[in-house]
């Protein structure tokens, strides 16, 4: 490492850089489904074999993912990557743009199911010549597209067998963005089915402390654990929900942060059979937090929404309200939507959260495996 370089003064006396861009190889996977033959390529893909609906069979190379890397690309020291020692620099090129697609082998011509490209933006605060996500403005993009085009057999009299195709497109967009300086992050999701708008989602938020709290995540964190560090402090200024580009939903939640953490107690009290008065309590502090509102087109109302105690199944929870008039107050989903499917909905969600949330456990152990995978084998060539 050159003396009086950046890297030098952060301590660091050599480095190596690892270059997405450098990936152009072909990985085929082999007859066996046990290995991959590997060749030089004008990009990084990998051809698999899978399962034939049509000749139930297993048949080699009819799945393809490919992914292409632009030559610009932004650089951060990956400090948690210590494959090497302290005192070596594992620098990370990250393109500033990608794309990719997923393929399928219809009647031998590759059909693309997906494609996708993924934009980088940084905007430099402290004239380092590494990314910071603690100092750097940036902001990430990107549009993912799918084509589901099935092939159909249709019988005609028991004998022939006419071959049609249906197709299914599909259409996702998003943005999130983050100024560390200006404490404010914005992020926006659009989902789009066969041209109708389905799903449009807007959020922007401040982060009122300034940085995020990771001191107290170990290796056993949770993604809940995760998400309350990163939304401490942070307030929700306007999030806005519209669906079938019709029906738009207007949030603020003043402390992110506090919302999660008490909506989570409640969660807990409501399995421990907690009654209704001890549910309200959650819900009167909720609503210090929340406020909102629905709208639809053609409607000059605006109907608001707050949350109130309601009685679901055999226990109480804190659910969405909407107020349509003053006699009536605020009438919970629960009295509004069929009660079946709203159960339904509901249970799902519940009970998936706990297992889903050690979800990146699982995760942060595999990286920690192959991390120690690759310092053994180091030692051992040593």
């Amino acid at each position: 490492m050159e003396e009086g370089s950046e890297l030098a003064k952060l301590g660091y006396k050599s480095a190596v850089t690892v270059d997405f861009n450098k990936m152009n190889y072909s990985l085929v996977m082999n007859t066996a489904c046990n290995g991959w033959d590997i060749k030089a390529s004008n990009q990084f893909e990998m051809i698999l074999n899978g399962y034939n609906t049509e000749t139930q069979q297993v048949e080699q190379g009819i799945y393809k993912a490919v992914i292409k890397f632009s030559e610009n690309s932004v650089t951060r020291i990956a400090r948690n990557l210590k494959l090497f020692g302290d005192d070596v620099a594992v620098l990370v090129k990250v393109p500033e743009d990608l794309s990719f697609a997923l393929l399928s082998k219809i009647e031998g011509n590759w059909v693309n199911n997906f494609i996708g490209n993924v934009k980088i933006e940084v905007q430099d605060r402290d004239g380092s010549n590494y990314l910071d996500l603690k100092t750097d403005a940036w902001k990430i993009s990107g549009t993912v597209k799918s084509s589901a085009t099935n092939l159909m057999g249709i019988p005609r009299g028991g004998k022939v067998r006419v071959k049609t195709y249906s197709e299914d497109n599909t259409n996702i967009n998003f943005s999130v963005a983050q100024d560390p300086a200006t404490h404010k992050s914005n992020i926006s999701f659009d989902f789009v089915q066969n041209d109708k708008k389905i799903i449009t989602l807007s959020a922007s938020g401040t982060n009122t402390n300034g940085m995020t709290d990771t001191s107290q995540l170990t290796n056993g964190s949770g993604i809940v654990d995760i998400l309350y560090a990163v939304m401490q402090g942070n307030s929700i200024d306007d999030l806005t929900v519209t669906l079938n580009d019709d029906l738009t939903t207007k949030v603020k939640v003043s402390d992110a942060g506090k919302f999660l953490d008490t909506w989570l107690d409640m969660s807990y009290a409501r399995r421990d059979y907690a009654d209704q008065e001890t549910i309200d309590q959650y819900t009167q502090q909720l609503n210090q937090l929340f406020s909102g509102n629905i709208t639809l087109k053609g409607s000059n109302q605006i109907i608001p929404m707050r949350l109130a105690t309601a009685k679901f199944g055999v226990d109480y929870f804190a659910m969405p309200a909407l107020k349509f008039n003053e006699t009536e107050g605020y009438v919970p989903l629960t009295e509004m939507l069929d009660m079946e499917t709203l159960s339904y909905g509901f249970n799902i969600v519940d009970h998936a959260a706990e297992p889903m949330q050690n979800s990146i456990i699982v995760a942060r152990q595999l990286v920690q495996f192959i991390t120690k995978f690759v310092a053994e084998v180091k030692q051992t060539n040593e």
